[in-house]
């Protein structure tokens, strides 16, 4: 297994600290993966009859874009199975209607290096309106530390918007004993936590392990989501630090039981729980425990967040281009049909305009050289 690839995250400005990025499901580093086309339609992506088309929203864009009779790729930078793919084939379904012409989207996952390999090829693609990404908000950071393979330049991507904002979470086997970051600092044997490395998720453990002394050793080089919750199951690791909506939204099996096979430890928000979690104690709880240091990293690990599951144009696109998409990404996710499909996949819903991503992602990600050094130190250990 690969142990690392440096991938992901950038800073916004939080409160008093300027600070940066986060990641879900990963891939491993590798050599070019073989894109993989697959089908539009998926159970999370309900056909619409022909009424329930007519009487949903939408966009009005400029006369000059039209997408009649062509068919758009929507590029998806991990393998099938886990959130990022999901996200993206229920997008496939319900967006065409809301643009000018009504056009055709399939989606073609492009997975390898956490990431980088298919945003490299998105970055690239020709920027007539045909190829659109579902840009992995976690790979910030990937280029602000100056990791190695980057051919991308996140602030020259022209954003749609975003539909969620996520949240981190450590979770582990239930019979493995470890209910409270008190049992992560007690364990008399390490606490084996999966991952594809390379992601903030490998920040995130590693700060618990280093900030709070948890007896955590990573188990690095899954392929990404859906590989990582088999070795779950099949008890080959204890756990994983990843975004929690994913976990019950893939395995919904995993809490039909008493107990449910996992339990969530820890969460990384600041300001208080996530509503899906409002029982698991927060890292704000633990503050006074991190170095400034430390606390800057996490910080800066977690920020993006706000801007997940984030849709993009390649640069070069022009302004009608780029005004006709933001139109309808936001008409969409206002979109009954398409909040219910959200809903019957499990998905979070919080929709932000293209604006609202730009200032984000574009105007205000800084980060400090400690905490860059800090965090390329993180995504190198094992």
């Amino acid at each position: 297994m690969k142990y690392r690839m440096f991938v992901i995250l950038g800073t916004l400005a939080l409160g008093l600290l300027a600070t940066a990025c986060g990641s879900d499901a990963t891939a491993v580093p590798a050599a070019a993966a073989t894109p993989t086309t697959g089908p539009v339609s998926t159970p999370t992506a309900t056909a619409l009859t022909e009424e329930a088309a007519v009487a949903a929203p939408t966009a009005t864009p400029p006369a000059s874009v039209d997408f009649a009779g062509k068919t758009i790729t929507l590029l998806v930078m991990y393998s099938p199975g886990g959130g990022y793919d999901a996200v993206g084939r229920v997008v496939a379904a319900h967006l065409p209607r809301h643009l000018p012409g009504k056009p055709r989207i399939i989606v073609q996952n492009r997975p390898g290096a956490g990431g980088v390999i298919g945003t490299n090829y998105a970055y690239t693609a020709k920027p007539d309106g045909l190829t659109i990404a579902e840009f992995p908000t976690d790979i910030v950071v990937t280029q602000l530390v100056g990791a190695p393979g980057v051919a991308f330049d996140f602030q020259k991507f022209l954003y749609m918007g975003a539909l969620q904002k996520a949240t981190k979470a450590c979770y582990y086997r239930t019979d493995r004993g470890i209910k409270t970051l008190q049992d992560m600092i007690d364990s008399p044997s390490p606490i084996f936590t999966g991952g594809s490395g390379g992601s903030s998720d490998v920040v995130l453990s590693g700060l618990l392990k280093e900030e709070l002394g948890a007896n955590i050793t990573q188990v690095l080089g899954y392929q990404g989501t859906a590989d990582t919750h088999i070795a779950i199951e099949s008890g080959e690791v204890d756990g994983r630090c990843t975004t929690w909506s994913t976990v019950p939204a893939s395995n919904p099996s995993w809490f039909e039981t008493t107990p449910a096979l996992v339990t969530p430890v820890i969460q990384f928000t600041i300001g208080g729980a996530d509503k899906a979690m409002p029982d698991v104690p927060t890292i704000d709880d633990f503050k006074d425990q991190f170095s400034d240091k430390g606390w800057q990293t996490l910080l800066a690990t977690i920020a993006p967040l706000q801007t997940y599951r984030t849709f993009a144009l390649p640069p070069g696109a022009d302004d009608s281009m780029l005004a006709a998409y933001r139109e309808a990404f936001e008409s969409m996710y206002n979109d009954p049909l398409f909040i219910a499909a959200m809903e019957r996949a499990n998905r979070p819903l919080h929709g932000q305009n293209g604006a609202t991503v730009e200032n984000i992602l574009v105007n205000e990600i800084k980060v400090s050289q400690e905490v860059r050094d800090n965090i390329i130190r993180l995504l190198a250990a094992k």
